[in-house]
């Protein structure tokens, strides 16, 4: 596995530290321009017809698909399961939107968060172990976002076969198909136009999604090398070839760095990722009663699969973001296991100032109230339930 990891990394969208390459960033940037969003890495990156492709999806393909959404909920008010399937589909484009405006508001701070990221894997990522776990964690990126796409590939898939069997009962109907074209709009048009744009902005969200978990994972993979850097001060794993304070100073700097990019990514994603929170836990219970209120076989298959893009979702932030905080408890550990008591006293004084940093939290939240964790994925999980019991018990008392 580890053989495998290592040339997936080497060849799928290269990821080399001696170059400060990063390939899961590529590859999710890629993913994007793909699917109309223009997105670069760098100024010196930008490409003149991807940016005009991806204003014509702006123009053509996003802002029409909201208008029909707001359309729609404007005609279906009155009818509760139809209010509650627009309501869902539109609080998802709306987390989407905001992380949107919140990356293109701050376009400068994006391109040196990977920049940054660059610089820092080009730099420290020095040791045969240091590598070994960059390219692992490269691999694990990259096939993350291949399987989180995968998902809305598999319901947009299923979406498309429902409507070539039924479209004038599908489209403006059901999820995901909720939008709804004006009735003077030809039939034919609103049939092919609506499942081709949710397919389009489904792959939107699961590019802008990751890009944050993309992030996310590129400080994981720092931490852990920081953490491998503390092996070199350790006499017990062979004899100190470095200069213990020069060394510990450089930790400490790479260290800094780290917590600042953290801040930069969280000030960034924090209150996009509070509405999709919000959204996630309204979603979840509102298709989970739908589910448990649709008759129609395929039409609750389809909520299914909704629904299961939203876990997803939910999940993959969840599962990096306890990630992050388990490396880094071990940040102090692995310090304190050095043989400081071998050192110099300007050696343990610094020390001792590492490892008053160390023992902070460090952790990404959603609008710096909610922890990215399994612990919140749980609660979020369970006060879902209990809104769908909720729903479940006025429907059927209504």
């Amino acid at each position: 596995m580890e053989k495998f990891s290592k040339s997936f990394s080497k060849y799928v969208f290269r990821s080399d530290p001696s170059v400060g390459r990063l390939g899961s960033i590529d590859y999710n940037l890629k993913l994007l321009q793909w699917f109309g969003l223009p997105l670069f890495g760098s100024p010196g990156e930008f490409n003149r017809p991807l940016f005009i492709c991806g204003l014509i999806f702006l123009i053509f393909v996003r802002l029409p698909y909201h208008i029909f959404e707001i359309y729609d909920l404007i005609t279906c008010w009155r009818n509760f399961n139809d209010m509650i399937q627009n309501v869902c589909m539109s609080f998802l484009h709306l987390g989407m939107t905001l992380k949107m405006i919140m990356i293109f508001g701050r376009l400068q701070d994006f391109y040196k968060i990977i920049d940054t990221f660059r610089k820092l894997a080009k730099k420290y990522v020095k040791s045969d172990k240091q590598k070994d776990v960059f390219s692992w964690m490269e691999f694990e990126s990259k096939i993350s976002l291949t399987i989180y796409g995968i998902i809305p590939t598999i319901a947009s898939s299923y979406g498309f076969c429902l409507v070539m069997r039924n479209p004038s009962g599908v489209v403006g109907h059901n999820l995901p198909y909720r939008a709804k074209m004006p009735e003077f709009a030809p039939s034919t048009l609103q049939y092919f136009y609506i499942p081709l744009s949710n397919a389009i902005i489904g792959f939107q969200i699961v590019g802008i999604d990751y890009l944050n978990v993309a992030f996310i994972n590129l400080i994981r993979c720092q931490l852990r090398v920081l953490n491998i850097s503390f092996d070199q001060l350790n006499e017990s794993k062979g004899p100190v070839t470095v200069d213990p304070y020069n060394h510990l100073k450089k930790i400490i700097e790479h260290h800094t760095i780290i917590l600042d990019i953290r801040n930069q990514i969280e000030s960034i994603f924090k209150f996009p990722m509070l509405v999709q929170f919000i959204g996630s836990l309204l979603i979840i219970a509102l298709t989970g009663s739908q589910a448990l209120i649709q008759k129609e076989t395929s039409g609750l298959v389809m909520v299914y699969l909704y629904t299961g893009c939203i876990l997803a979702e939910l999940l993959v932030y969840c599962w990096f973001g306890t990630q992050i905080s388990e490396q880094n408890e071990t940040l102090a550990l692995r310090a304190y296991a050095t043989t400081w008591y071998n050192f110099d006293v300007k050696f343990r004084k610094s020390l001792v100032i590492l490892l008053m940093n160390a023992q902070r939290p460090f952790c990404f939240t959603a609008g710096g109230y909610l922890d990215l964790s399994l612990m919140t994925f749980s609660r979020v999980i369970s006060k879902a339930f209990s809104i769908m019991a909720v729903l479940l018990q006025e429907y059927s008392d209504g």
